[in-house]
């Protein structure tokens, strides 16, 4: 892992073990960030291509398509509408003492 980060041997002795898998895990989305933004251009380009020749059904592509560690299928987290925000209101409230 110090080894694609490109840290020394001192450096890793004097941070932990988390440290040096969060470091690790961040570089390989920076990484694979590059990389599907490679892709997505390259595919786009090539789909306004064969569209100057009239008869594509290709789609563009964003970036996230391509990239192994974001899926576009993941979910996102829940939505806050009103009454979930009354329910998270009711939670704040309480854990804050009823302020």
């Amino acid at each position: 892992m110090m080894g694609v980060l490109g840290w020394t041997p001192e450096v890793v002795d004097s941070v932990t073990l988390k440290t040096l898998v969060v470091a690790f895990e961040g570089r390989q989305v920076y990484e694979w960030n590059h990389t599907a933004h490679l892709c997505s251009y390259t595919y786009n380009l090539m789909v306004m291509v064969s569209s100057l020749t009239g008869k594509s059904r290709m789609k563009p592509k964003s970036p996230i398509e391509f990239h192994p560690l974001l899926s576009s299928r993941e979910s996102r987290g829940r939505s806050i509408g009103q009454k979930n925000f009354q329910d998270l209101r009711k939670i704040v409230g309480g854990a804050m003492g009823g302020r």
